[in-house]
């Protein structure tokens, strides 16, 4: 049970951003409200009552916008670049994550096989062969491993959406199911999140981490970077250190039984 640590404070008030991005923020199906971000603003409400938290929603290039105009905001999932270190400042980590990959059809396997190196997908290497199609979201980094082959990659390989949305979701989807799209990026968890949604078969699709990428990643707060998010900062550090356990526990319940047990033998 979470323990109240004051209410004498006055009200503060945070503009905390969200967009629709299971399992972090989930905002339709069975689990609406309960993704892991959104766990942890209920909790920092319980912690903190002077915190007068209002979600917000929008996308990532809204988001990034905010920040280089200096608007004092927060935001969960913004991955640490070193352009966005210009303009953002990050808490401790809350949440150690799996890292994002790849998924495939297994219906197409001839197409993709030959990227394998063991279990791990070279991506570099896949977009060396004209015939790979790869579908990303603008403005959503990933991690450097999809993130820098995607920079480097020649532009007919590629094709764009926007941002994540149910429709745009069902559309990558479909593509991957019907082999106009050789493979797409996210995150495990994500992913069978959406092909669940579509009613689609989850065992006939197969998720294969990126040849060297790291198997997890470290998750924290992004807030603006002036005097309020400095402060703002040392604020949250010691709440988000104690509530660690409660967010891991929150993001088991998303991740396949499989990745449970080497999930919680990850330490911050």
């Amino acid at each position: 049970m979470l323990a109240i640590i004051s209410t004498s404070l006055p009200s503060e008030e945070l503009r905390w951003y969200i967009n629709d991005f299971p399992p972090y923020s989930v905002l339709s199906g069975d689990r609406i409200g309960e993704g892991v971000v959104q766990k942890l603003i209920s909790y920092l409400k319980t912690l903190k009552p002077e915190f007068n938290i209002t979600p917000v929603m929008a996308n990532v290039s809204r988001i990034t916008e905010e920040f280089q105009k200096g608007h004092n905001i927060l935001y969960g999932t913004y991955r640490q670049t070193p352009e966005r270190a210009v303009y953002t400042l990050y808490t401790v980590p809350y949440l150690i994550y799996q890292s994002a990959g790849i998924l495939v059809n297994k219906n197409f396997v001839h197409r993709w096989s030959k990227y394998l190196v063991g279990k791990s997908f070279d991506l570099k290497k896949a977009f060396t062969d004209r015939e790979f199609r790869f579908n990303v979201i603008k403005d959503v980094t990933l991690g450097s491993w999809i993130d820098d082959p995607v920079a480097n990659a020649p532009p007919e390989l590629l094709q764009y959406v926007n941002l994540s949305s149910d429709s745009q979701n069902a559309e990558r989807l479909m593509g991957l199911q019907m082999g106009r799209i050789t493979a797409i990026p996210g995150y495990e968890e994500s992913l069978r999140m959406n092909i669940k949604s579509l009613g689609l078969p989850l065992d006939e699709f197969q998720f294969y981490p990126v040849l060297g990428s790291p198997a997890y990643q470290k998750m924290s707060l992004a807030v603006t970077k002036n005097d309020w998010g400095r402060k703002l900062v040392e604020k949250l550090n010691p709440l988000l250190i104690n509530l660690r356990p409660a967010v891991a526990k929150d993001y088991e319940s998303w991740i396949s039984k499989e990745s449970i047990e080497r999930y919680r033998l990850e330490k911050f």
